[in-house]
């Protein structure tokens, strides 16, 4: 039997990414927290991989986004990944937004949930004890003991003291009881997340 399909339920056509991009950053925004997905997709593009709007949208950007942009500030907090590729993976990024004092956290990951998630601290100053309450609560939480194993990098230093973590570790395995069981090397850990000339 020969099926012929309703006007109404023929398949909607998605846009392409050239239409996507044309109407990106049509209404100007004063939020990170307001862009949508494909906006959230581009920001990340140039505050990871510090590529130009230009080559993001393929079209001059508008003044205001320029101007806007110019106050965002970007700092890698930690990136850890275990195993071959990119499949287990996390990285933690604070974005604070000078326009408005608005505080971000963001993996950085295209099309991955909520591109920017209000920080701890979501307005106002941040201070290195913000910043280590929030990762230490993100890994014990998100991560678990797994943050313990592959590759850990942290970022910046001045926002996740060296110390700091150290008491965060050695407190993290005496409360999941893994110290003794695991013998981990908290020292050799740390140098290897913070890098051999770290303090």
């Amino acid at each position: 039997m020969l099926f012929i399909r309703k006007e109404s339920e023929k398949r909607v056509t998605r846009p392409s990414e050239a239409e996507l991009l044309i109407h990106m950053f049509e209404v100007e925004k004063k939020s990170l927290g307001d862009l949508d997905s494909e906006e959230s997709d581009a920001a990340i593009s140039f505050l990871a991989f510090d590529s130009a709007w230009e080559d993001i949208l393929e079209v001059d950007p508008p003044d205001w986004l320029e101007e806007w942009s110019s106050l965002w500030k970007c700092d890698l907090l930690w990136d850890w990944k275990i195993g071959d590729g990119d499949q287990f993976r996390s990285t933690g990024y604070l974005v604070r937004d000078d326009s408005n004092r608005q505080n971000w956290f963001s993996n950085m990951e295209e099309g991955y949930g909520e591109s920017f998630q209000p920080f701890i601290k979501p307005t106002g100053e941040v201070s290195s004890g913000d910043v280590c309450d929030f990762t230490f609560k993100y890994w014990a939480d998100i991560l678990g003991e797994s943050f313990l194993d592959g590759a850990l990098t942290i970022g910046d230093h001045s926002w996740l003291p060296k110390k700091k973590t150290k008491r965060f570790v050695e407190d993290f395995l005496k409360r999941e009881g893994l110290g003794h069981k695991c013998k981990f090397d908290v020292t050799n850990w740390l140098n290897r997340a913070y890098g051999e000339a770290s303090q």
